[in-house]
């Protein structure tokens, strides 16, 4: 959801991005319900420095408790490009918004694009991360790459150079390791069928586990290996 604040549009993507993101709260609640979901992605969307951070933990506040209501749970998603833009000012954000069960989105390139470090997770309890979001690429940006357009070019898990090995490691042995799927935005799929989508989707977070020597069959009963 990116409409949870008042000025949530982005500014660095043209209307039709905003367009296709305007979906208001209570639409959202409603498809959230009919799917069974069980939590919700907050993306801020918004300029940098648009808000402070004392008016945005309010306007997390005010959704995660519309989302409550609903029974449902709200996560932040730090995006670099974007309002919140590290691991450490989401979770900020959710303590001083005094959510009870508010959490994050781990994604594996913001990470890497926000120069965050796990050691920013020591302070996050491990049920408070709620999903982890798994790509690969570059560790650094190509001469004149912005991170628009880095955010279109993901690698498949394994085929670039991020430390993923380490993250995955980390999380399993935080406990945080509970949900887990591929994210892979890249126009280097567009010419793959639904089915070779699913099977990357699939093998390449299974490959990875098993370079990682974690036993996705003895992590936590909760854990959810997502295969479409």
């Amino acid at each position: 959801m990116c409409t949870w604040v008042p000025q949530w549009q982005a500014i660095n993507f043209d209307q039709k991005f905003n367009e296709e993101h305007s979906t208001s709260p209570c639409e959202f609640f409603e498809i959230a319900t009919n799917l069974g979901a069980s939590t919700l992605s907050l993306n801020a969307i918004f300029p940098s420095n648009l808000y402070s951070i004392d008016e945005l933990a309010h306007y997390f506040y005010l959704i995660d408790q519309m989302a409550n209501g609903h029974g449902l749970i709200c996560d932040l998603e730090p995006i670099p490009m974007w309002g919140i833009k590290t691991i450490e000012e989401a979770w900020k954000i959710i303590q001083m918004s005094g959510s009870k069960y508010g959490g994050l989105v781990f994604d594996s390139v913001h990470f890497i694009r926000s120069h965050s470090s796990l050691n920013m997770l020591d302070v996050v309890p491990a049920e408070r991360i709620h999903s982890v979001q798994i790509s690969d690429g570059l560790l650094q940006l190509g001469d004149n790459v912005s991170l628009e357009e880095d955010c279109f070019f993901r690698k498949w898990p394994g085929d670039g150079e991020f430390p993923l090995i380490e993250m995955l490691q980390y999380l399993q042995n935080k406990g945080a390791l509970t949900e887990l799927c591929a994210e892979v935005f890249s126009f280097e799929n567009k010419g793959k069928s639904l089915e070779q989508i699913a099977y990357l989707s699939y093998y390449s977070i299974e490959k990875l586990l098993r370079k990682a020597k974690i036993d996705k069959n003895e992590l936590n009963n909760s854990i959810t290996l997502k295969k479409f």
